[in-house]
């Protein structure tokens, strides 16, 4: 009872966890590209999967 009821809703989890190395811009560029599909992003598998969207992340928005 002495924290409030912050801890009853979650809120003593705000702020944690790693920061985002992407803008929000880069985010949705990130996701129109994922719409696309890996073979129109020069990969040869049909399917998205970790390994392919970090390479794409690095090569086209440049961030590690």
């Amino acid at each position: 009872m002495h924290k409030g009821v912050g801890w009853l809703i979650g809120q003593h989890y705000q702020g944690r966890g790693r920061k985002s190395k992407l803008t929000k811009d880069q985010k949705n560029k990130l996701v129109e590209l994922i719409k696309k599909g890996p073979e129109d992003n020069g990969f040869h598998c049909g399917i998205w999967n970790t390994a392919m969207i970090a390479e794409l992340i690095w090569l086209k928005l440049e961030v590690r």
